[in-house]
């Protein structure tokens, strides 16, 4: 069976990992790299996560 994933990030790319044991498995991305929202940069020597805290914990102000 041929099966097509649109979008890789987390989910798109742990969906495909599963079905890709038994199944013929296409992602397709339109960004230049994978992660969708874990979009993580490095700035400064560290990690930076330039889409934001929503991705951790939104409802923590501290973390945002």
């Amino acid at each position: 069976m041929k099966i097509a994933i649109i979008g890789a990030g987390i989910t798109g790319l742990t969906l495909a990992r599963e079905l890709s044991k038994k199944s013929d498995v296409s992602i397709y991305e339109k960004k230049n790299k994978i992660g969708g929202l874990v979009d993580v940069d490095t700035k400064l020597g560290g990690p930076y996560h330039k889409i934001g805290g929503h991705c951790f914990n939104s409802k923590h102000t501290e973390v945002l």
